[in-house]
């Protein structure tokens, strides 16, 4: 039986691939039924109870390996649901010859407020801004980027997954009180947008200057070059320290 197979942890087996592919598309579906909001913040019980029996058996079984058997060091940090969530608008940006849009984002009400007096002060500084591009989101959506990425960008290979995206319960998006807010600048440079590489945003003076001020409004920078946690440089990625 497929499910009773070993995992290889470098790249899935033919079966346990397409056991992937599927909770991949379940969980599509079942995000794509739910309005912006329980979309963002669902639950991972929730998600799970919308796999049928073989591919719940399976993302269960993933979901109960420890992270750090495939590189992945961060701590766990929990799979409630904070207290207020806000909703911050949609923001559409110039990018090139096109635009990027954020969509609705959901942050925890304490991280936005810092947020909005840190964008205020960068504002006030150096003449440009940065917005929320991704902030909280539920157990249940990040069950569901787990599956998608590794299915679409790693080739099926839990490891270079790791690097990227966390399991469920281990994503710093998903912290109920000192949750991680992904930001992009006034330009559509993030990082991590089409196209680009995290260089591109590293070489923004919005970068350089939450390098040197984020922490006066308790926000840090997660994940540096060469990081302890085991996860790819993400100079977009600023964490509500609480």
């Amino acid at each position: 039986m497929p499910m009773n197979d070993p995992i290889d942890y470098e790249r899935l087996s033919d079966d346990h691939r397409r056991l992937a592919k599927s909770v991949y598309e379940t969980l599509k579906q079942f995000l794509d039924a739910l309005d912006d909001e329980k979309k963002i913040a669902a639950q991972y019980e929730d998600a799970l109870d919308a796999l049928d029996d073989e591919e719940r058996r399976f993302a269960e079984r993933i979901f109960a390996l420890d992270p750090k058997t495939l590189g992945f060091n961060g701590e766990f940090c929990g799979r409630e649901r904070p207290e207020e969530l806000v909703a911050v608008p949609s923001v559409t940006l110039p990018l090139g010859e096109g635009t990027y849009e954020t969509d609705t984002q959901f942050v925890p009400k304490p991280a936005y407020e810092g947020f909005k007096k840190m964008a205020a002060a960068m504002k006030e500084e150096i003449g440009s801004t940065i917005y929320v591009d991704s902030a909280y989101r539920g157990p249940g959506r990040q069950a569901y980027l787990f599956f998608y990425e590794l299915v679409e960008h790693c080739d099926y290979s839990l490891r270079e997954n790791a690097r990227w995206i966390a399991m469920p319960g281990y994503s710093q998006h998903g912290d109920p009180v000192r949750t991680a807010i992904d930001v992009v600048n006034e330009r559509g440079i993030s990082g991590e947008g089409p196209g680009q590489k995290p260089e591109d945003f590293e070489r923004e003076p919005e970068y350089r200057w939450l390098l040197e001020n984020a922490r006066r409004f308790n926000f840090e920078l997660s994940y540096p070059r060469d990081n302890k946690d085991g996860v790819a440089f993400e100079p977009w990625h600023w964490r509500w320290a609480g």
